[in-house]
């Protein structure tokens, strides 16, 4: 027991020591490479500064979150492809390259781009500092217009994220997401987290779906993606885990029960439906280390149910 509680305490400090750690390198990019608007002088600064993969991959992830803004109106009107002739598959190859070149470049000079610019700075970089890496395309779960959507056969292009790896592991990356959000009035709000940098499987599928199933890193099918719930940052910054439910409808005119755990005080809980004038009146009560909620039944009104924790929206749900 006493080995059991060493091996415990020993991860703890190591995981602190590395966030420690991991801070130390985005002080250190804010401060001396935010300025930089060159991919190979960039690169450059990061192989003279570290050599362990995992502190690149970081100052890269911090660097782009922090300069590359999030361009609404390509995203409103976007581009529809590139088309160029070629007569050999070597100068397909060639050409696709210099294409993907220019969007990296593009980026780092415009300081706007949407996701597969930012993945394909990404990738660029770290190709040029030893990191290995390459770009995911797939889905995304972001905005509540999200929610109505229903399992397809195939997976829609509408989102673009990395996957590095370090020492054999797999890591996810999505450095657009970690740059901040489009807001309800579809204009980007700056916001850098590291949420987004080598997120745990677990919590990044509750967002994202790769076109590939092997990019998963978790066992997890497309119909149970889609019937999430629609999760922001704040759930993850909360530490709170929703047990259940976790199908994304609710019914309408009915009572419910929610399950969390490591909610450390009930009362940063609230919820409310869409058509709610204040917080509902919930019941809470303990079941072990869970906390449920006794949510109360909706009106034939309401359209969506929301979790709030500390005044912030945590978790989106349908009423149907």
């Amino acid at each position: 027991m006493a080995k059991f509680i060493s091996i415990i305490l020993f991860n703890l400090i190591s995981l602190s020591l590395l966030a420690q750690d991991l801070k130390a390198v985005d002080e250190y990019v804010v401060q001396r490479f935010l300025k930089v608007k060159d991919i190979d002088v960039l690169a450059t600064k990061i192989n003279q500064k570290y050599t362990d993969p995992l502190s690149k991959s970081r100052a890269i992830y911090c660097f782009i979150a922090n300069t590359i803004a999030y361009d609404v109106d390509a995203w409103k009107n976007p581009q529809r492809g590139y088309k160029f002739t070629y007569k050999t598959e070597a100068e397909k190859l060639e050409k696709l390259e210099k294409i993907r070149i220019e969007k990296a470049e593009k980026a780092i000079r415009s300081r706007k781009a949407v996701c597969d610019g930012y993945s394909t700075l990404f990738e660029i970089l770290c190709e040029k500092t030893g990191v290995e890496c390459y770009t995911v395309n797939g889905t995304s779960k972001a905005f509540v217009s999200d929610l109505p959507k229903k399992t397809v056969d195939k997976i829609p292009n509408d989102h673009a994220w990395n996957i590095i790896t370090i020492k054999g592991e797999k890591y996810l990356v999505d450095a657009t997401w970690g740059a901040g959000s489009v807001d309800f009035n579809q204009q980007f709000v700056k916001n850098y987290t590291d949420t987004y940098f080598m997120m745990p499987p677990k919590d990044f599928i509750l967002n994202h779906y790769p076109s590939s199933e092997g990019d998963k890193l978790i066992n997890v099918n497309k119909k149970t993606f889609y019937d999430y719930p629609l999760f922001y940052l704040d759930y993850f910054l909360s530490h709170v885990e929703l047990v259940q439910p976790l199908n994304k409808e609710v019914k309408s005119k009915k009572a419910f029960q929610m399950v969390f755990t490591d909610v450390n005080n009930q009362n940063d809980l609230l919820f409310a439906y869409d058509d709610s004038k204040y917080a509902l009146e919930v019941k809470f009560s303990k079941r072990g280390n869970k906390l449920i909620a006794e949510v109360p039944a909706s009106t034939a009104k309401s359209k969506y149910f929301n979790v709030y924790f500390k005044n912030s929206s945590i978790v989106t749900f349908l009423v149907k």
